[in-house]
Protein backbone atom coordinates (compact mmCIF):
# COMPACT_ATOMS: atom_id res chain seq x y z
CA UNK A 1 0.00 0.00 0.00
CA UNK A 2 1.54 3.37 -0.63
CA UNK A 3 1.76 5.89 1.95
CA UNK A 4 -1.00 8.93 1.47
CA UNK A 5 1.62 11.32 0.29
CA UNK A 6 2.91 9.48 -2.01
CA UNK A 7 1.77 11.00 -5.39
CA UNK A 8 -0.46 9.09 -7.57
CA UNK A 9 1.35 7.99 -10.91
CA UNK A 10 -0.26 6.81 -14.00
CA UNK A 11 1.23 5.79 -17.47
CA UNK A 12 -0.18 6.92 -20.75
CA UNK A 13 0.84 7.54 -24.53
CA UNK A 14 1.28 11.20 -25.85
CA UNK A 15 -1.52 10.75 -28.21
CA UNK A 16 -4.28 9.11 -25.46
CA UNK A 17 -3.42 12.29 -23.24
CA UNK A 18 -3.34 15.13 -26.01
CA UNK A 19 -6.28 17.81 -25.75
CA UNK A 20 -6.22 17.44 -22.03
CA UNK A 21 -5.08 20.69 -20.55
CA UNK A 22 -6.04 20.36 -16.60
CA UNK A 23 -4.62 18.39 -14.26
CA UNK A 24 -5.55 14.86 -13.62
CA UNK A 25 -7.49 14.29 -9.56
CA UNK A 26 -8.50 11.04 -8.25
CA UNK A 27 -9.45 10.56 -4.96
CA UNK A 28 -8.65 14.57 -4.39
CA UNK A 29 -5.14 13.74 -5.01
CA UNK A 30 -3.71 15.14 -8.19
CA UNK A 31 -2.35 12.52 -10.15
CA UNK A 32 1.48 12.61 -12.09
CA UNK A 33 1.77 11.40 -15.70
CA UNK A 34 4.92 9.37 -16.92
CA UNK A 35 4.28 10.80 -20.82
CA UNK A 36 5.42 7.79 -23.13
CA UNK A 37 6.52 8.26 -27.22
CA UNK A 38 4.68 6.00 -29.39
CA UNK A 39 7.43 3.44 -28.57
CA UNK A 40 6.37 3.09 -25.12
CA UNK A 41 9.38 4.63 -23.98
CA UNK A 42 9.08 7.79 -21.07
CA UNK A 43 9.37 11.07 -22.29
CA UNK A 44 8.12 13.07 -19.49
CA UNK A 45 6.94 13.67 -16.29
CA UNK A 46 4.35 15.94 -15.26
CA UNK A 47 1.32 16.90 -12.64
CA UNK A 48 0.35 20.14 -15.17
CA UNK A 49 -0.64 19.13 -18.51
CA UNK A 50 -1.20 21.93 -19.23
CA UNK A 51 2.36 23.76 -18.78
CA UNK A 52 3.70 20.23 -20.42
CA UNK A 53 1.83 21.36 -23.56
CA UNK A 54 2.57 24.95 -23.79
CA UNK A 55 6.38 24.99 -22.29
CA UNK A 56 7.47 21.13 -22.76
CA UNK A 57 5.33 19.44 -25.90
CA UNK A 58 6.88 22.11 -28.87
CA UNK A 59 10.53 21.17 -28.69
CA UNK A 60 9.57 17.19 -27.71
CA UNK A 61 7.40 17.57 -30.71
CA UNK A 62 10.09 18.05 -33.04
CA UNK A 63 12.49 15.45 -31.78
CA UNK A 64 9.66 12.83 -31.82
CA UNK A 65 8.30 13.77 -35.50
CA UNK A 66 11.66 13.01 -36.96
CA UNK A 67 12.00 9.81 -34.77
CA UNK A 68 8.46 8.52 -35.44
CA UNK A 69 7.35 10.19 -39.19
CA UNK A 70 4.52 8.18 -39.51
CA UNK A 71 2.69 8.88 -36.17
CA UNK A 72 0.16 12.33 -36.40
CA UNK A 73 1.88 14.78 -34.16
CA UNK A 74 -0.58 18.32 -33.62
Amino acid sequence: MLPVDAPLTIVARIQDVCGIKDALWIANRRVRIQVLAPSNRPVQITENLGDFWRDTYPKLKQQLQRLYPKHEWR
